[in-house]
C-alpha cells in the first residue's frame, strides 16, 4: 500500500504545482485588469482632485485583491524554495 501511494506522489505533486501556478496567474491578472480598468475610467472623465483620489483608491483595491490571491501561494512557494 505504501508503495502505491509513493508511485502517485510525483503526479500529485505536479498537479498541485499546476493549480498553484494557475492561482498565481489569476492573482496577477486581477492586479493588471484592475489597473487597466481604473486607468480607463480615469482617462474617460475630466481629472479633478477628487477624481485622482478615487483613482488611487481603485488601484489600491485592485492591488489588495490581487495580493490576497497571491499571498498564501507565494509564501508557500518561497518556503519550499528555501528548504531545497
Amino acid at each position: 500500500m505504501e508503495n502505491a501511494v509513493k508511485s502517485f506522489e510525483p503526479s500529485i505533486d505536479h498537479f498541485i504545482r499546476i493549480i498553484g501556478s494557475g492561482i498565481e496567474i489569476f492573482g496577477v491578472l486581477v492586479i493588471v485588469i484592475g489597473i487597466v480598468w481604473s486607468t480607463n475610467r480615469q482617462l474617460r472623465q475630466p481629472i479633478s482632485e477628487q477624481d485622482a483620489d478615487v483613482y488611487k483608491i481603485r488601484i489600491g483595491r485592485s492591488l489588495l485583491l490581487g495580493l490576497e490571491v497571491l499571498g498564501p501561494i507565494s509564501l508557500k512557494r518561497l518556503r519550499m524554495n528555501c528548504q531545497s
